[in-house]
């Protein structure tokens, strides 16, 4: 029984590492310099669409 319960701890400790080596490799990715910078004109253009609710009596029209 104690075989056991040190291989399930064994199995247990090994995903804790990867799991931490996994969420510092993510959270350094974050503090890397951009290696590529995009012109504004190659980009996409974008609209934004506002869902707008309130007092104004315009907006119960539709």
């Amino acid at each position: 029984m104690n075989e056991l319960a040190i291989a399930i701890f064994g199995v247990l400790v090994v995903f804790v590492f990867l799991q931490t080596f996994y969420v510092l490799a993510f959270v350094s990715s974050f503090y890397l310099p951009s290696l590529k910078t995009i012109k504004d004109e190659l980009l996409p253009k974008a609209a934004v669409i506002l869902s707008l609710r309130g007092a104004d009596p315009f907006l119960s029209l539709i």
